[in-house]
């Protein structure tokens, strides 16, 4: 009923509870005129609880009384205002049953009689008020005085603390109806960034009623007393008709609470009616309000786990030939990547952080020995192990804003990270740069959070154990220890530059040095042949000027949001040094770094986003611009809702690197493959991911330097005496033909066996950027090895 399309959700009924006695008879007499008004139809119901049953039996009636009382009323009333009326009796609570009716019949309005509060109302609040609270639709509460000729006069009290939009729809409706006049009285305020605030909020509510030529007047409230008080005071002296407020339950509100205001409202000695409206999702804002952590964590919850069962594939290279492939290669006696020593090819340590696939290994073997050999199976697991993960990132996230600013910048950077477009979908995914992320937060959260000065070493220790971890997993994440420790040790405090470095140290020694140990019998040797290839390598790779890094947070964060939070950054450097100069650390090396993978920058987002939603909400709330501009600042951020909703229902549903995955899996059925070979259009083929395949066969595209079609089916035609190629795949989309022409010159009994198409999102990243190589894959079958297809 509030808006036009809020109508069509509604049958246009007046609801109108009983309980038979006079003010309830006064609240049907006033429901029924104001139905009559309105042009709707009017429910009176009654609920049947213990209080009824005891009156009943008190009388020596049955419940066809109830019954019987209903239908005088709406003999009377229909006859007297011809007015469409239907009656029911409901057992229940009043409490929850009249909200339960309300929402089955879809009433539009509810006329509530009260009689005040009664005894031990008094300390447990009103039935009145709990009913109100509870409505999902616009409540006028009346005592015994009458509805005479309508609403004439309405009292419209405005404060910062009350969202007006939804009352303000309902006063403009009252309004045209009686033609009434709308006192607009506004709370005292001695701040003057809330003054100038609270006539920002009233200028948006003049505009509303200047453009439907409704009559009003604005008036501050006095100082001398409680708004409430004022707001009475008003009433009366204006004999006004009607008192209409956002019931907000659980709120606080300057210079009135729940209690002391609605309440204070709702029987006031006048007797003024009060119409209590609650806003129509006020379950998730009061869940919002009350536990915000809890709604964002659910979010976080729902779009990980939708992320964990439909985003399979993988987002980047490394991310699943240098962790699966090479986790999976280990379980069955190969090594895929030749990274351990004896392997052919191995030449000695190449670099690689052996921990995080050390990790999968453990956890391949123990699922293979549970009986899940699936491939797509484990890797759901695996997925749903790093969304578990990353739920710690939103949850520190929140407890870090909180700690050190409070509630309200805390929900911008938890629900920013739980639902920021690329977050659950790259929360999946086996990055490093993502999976070192928690560990951050963990150690960051052990430093700012408040604690007693006994357990201040520990929490340093711990801290640094933490921050070992996540250099465990990516080495780059040093700098938040160090920039850490470069802060205790300008100010002095050796107790703490010891306790985080001897954790940080001893955790890195046992994990990193102590599996190179296990390895090499060197201990640090991957680390230092790591350092050595980004230091001689450093040019070889994606080579970026200096400032990329800043576009790609700004791009990430999506503008003109993201200008906000890297203010709001940028300005909180001194008060939060603590974070902002281990991330500037961070981020400063990268910039440097020639290589610059978007990835790489991914560990500092959300200590950026913590700090960015601070520094902007502190700069917001205080900022008259932006309480002049709040037209901005909405549209600001729905167009960074908008544009971040789209982008994450897409990735959250991104099944990538469909068809080179879902070639594998079709190949499974087939066993002892020994040989393949792979030719693409381009002489460029993808390496395929052969964890999915379930099976280590020879790829003879990775035995070649030149990656023509002829080079490759020369060398897989000389070893066809030992392995011969069982299947040959193409890629492309253009030169297919050509190449199984030229193919069959080799091996010609190639038979074609099916097409394995890319999923959506594939074609269009390779539509928007070619060098995307993501084409469909031909898979034919050598008939003369394989000679039957197998379904």
């Amino acid at each position: 009923m509030t808006t036009e399309k809020q109508e069509k959700k509604y049958n246009n009924i007046v609801l109108i509870p009983t309980d038979f006695s006079e003010v309830c008879g006064n609240a049907i007499s006033h429901g029924v005129k104001l139905a009559k008004f309105l042009g709707y139809k009017v429910c009176i119901l009654h609920i049947i609880n213990s209080e009824t049953k005891a009156v009943l039996k008190k009388k020596n009636v049955g419940p066809e009384y109830v019954n019987f009382r209903l239908k005088e009323y709406k003999k009377y009333y229909t006859k007297k205002y011809d007015v469409d009326i239907e009656t029911r009796s409901v057992e229940g609570s009043i409490f929850s049953t009249i909200s339960e009716v309300a929402t089955e019949i879809k009433a539009n309005l509810m006329v509530m009689g009260t009689h005040g509060k009664k005894g031990l109302q008094h300390v447990f609040g009103s039935y009145a008020l709990k009913v109100v609270v509870e409505s999902p639709v616009p409540v006028v509460v009346v005592q015994k005085r009458a509805f005479s000729e309508g609403y004439k006069n309405i009292i419209f009290p405005v404060s910062n603390d009350l969202e007006p939009r939804q009352a303000v729809h309902w006063a403009k409706l009252i309004a045209k109806l009686f033609n009434a006049k709308i006192h607009i009285i506004q709370s005292p305020e001695k701040d003057e960034g809330l003054k100038s605030r609270l006539n920002i909020i009233t200028n948006q509510i003049t505009d509303v009623f200047d453009a439907d030529n409704i009559s009003y007047i604005v008036t501050p409230a006095e100082k001398s007393r409680s708004f409430a008080e004022e707001v009475i005071s008003y009433g009366v002296i204006l004999h006004a008709d009607l008192i209409m407020i956002m019931t907000r339950p659980n709120i606080d509100v300057p210079g009135f609470s729940l209690a002391a205001w609605d309440e204070r409202l709702m029987f006031n000695e006048a007797q003024i009616p009060v119409m209590g409206i609650n806003p129509i999702d006020k379950e998730i804002r009061k869940t919002w309000e009350e536990k915000p952590l809890a709604l964002i964590i659910a979010l976080a919850i729902v779009f990980r786990l939708l992320a964990a069962i439909f985003a399979k594939g993988w987002g980047m290279f490394d991310d699943h030939f240098i962790v699966i492939e090479s986790a999976g290669s280990w379980t069955v006696g190969h090594d895929y990547n030749a990274w351990l020593p004896g392997s052919s090819g191995n030449h000695g340590p190449t670099g690689h952080n052996m921990f995080y696939p050390g990790l999968h290994f453990l956890l391949f073997t123990l699922l293979n020995w549970l009986g899940l050999t699936d491939p797509q199976g484990k890797m759901l697991i695996v997925r749903l192990l790093h969304a578990a993960l990353s739920l710690i990132t939103v949850y520190l996230g929140y407890r870090i804003a909180e700690t050190l600013d409070g509630k309200k910048s805390a929900r911008l950077a938890g629900l920013l990270l739980a639902i920021l477009w690329f977050m659950p979908w790259m929360s999946v995914r086996n990055l490093v740069e993502m999976t070192s992320v928690p560990f951050v937060m963990a150690g960051v959260w052990l430093i700012v959070r408040k604690r007693s000065s006994e357990n201040i070493f520990l929490s340093w220790f711990i801290a640094g154990v933490i921050f070992g971890l996540a250099f465990n997993i990516r080495p780059q994440t040093i700098f938040y220890p160090f920039g850490i420790g470069l802060i205790y040790l300008f100010r002095k405090e050796w107790r703490g530059v010891f306790a985080l470095s001897t954790g940080t140290i001893l955790c890195v020694a046992l994990i990193q040095g102590g599996i190179d140990y296990f390895i090499w019998g060197i201990p640090f040797a991957e680390l230092m042949a790591y350092i050595n290839v980004c230091i001689t390598e450093r040019n070889d790779y994606i080579s970026l000027p200096w400032y990329n890094y800043f576009l790609t947070i700004l791009g990430l964060l999506i503008p003109p949001v993201s200008f906000f939070l890297f203010f709001g950054f940028i300005r909180k450097w001194k008060q939060y040094f603590i974070i902002f100069l281990p991330t500037l650390l961070y981020f400063v090396f990268h910039s440097w770094f020639p290589n610059k993978q978007e990835r790489f920058i991914l560990p500092m987002i959300p200590l950026f986003i913590v700090v960015g939603s601070i520094g902007w909400t502190e700069f917001y709330n205080k900022s008259s611009f932006w309480l002049r501009n709040k037209k901005l600042s909405n549209y600001s951020w729905g167009f960074f809702w908008a544009l971040n909703t789209i982008a994450l229902l897409v990735f959250t549903f991104t099944y990538s690197k469909k068809a080179r995955v879902e070639a594998m899996t079709y190949l499974v059925k087939y066993e002892n493959i020994k040989a393949i070979a792979v030719i693409d259009e381009e002489n460029n083929p993808e390496l395929l991911p052969k964890f999915y395949l379930n099976q280590w066969p020879i790829s003879y595209n990775e035995f070649v330097g030149d990656l023509s079609p002829d080079s490759i089916l020369s060398v897989a035609f000389r070893n066809s005496d030992k392995n011969p190629p069982q299947f040959i795949l193409f890629t492309g989309d253009k030169l297919v033909g050509q190449m199984v022409t030229k193919a069959r010159k080799y091996f010609p009994m190639l038979v074609y066996e099916t097409t394995v198409e890319p999923g959506f999102i594939d074609r269009l990243v390779h539509w928007l950027n070619p060098i995307n190589k993501n084409r469909r894959i031909f898979i034919y079958r050598n008939a003369d090895i394989v000679p039957v297809k197998k379904n």
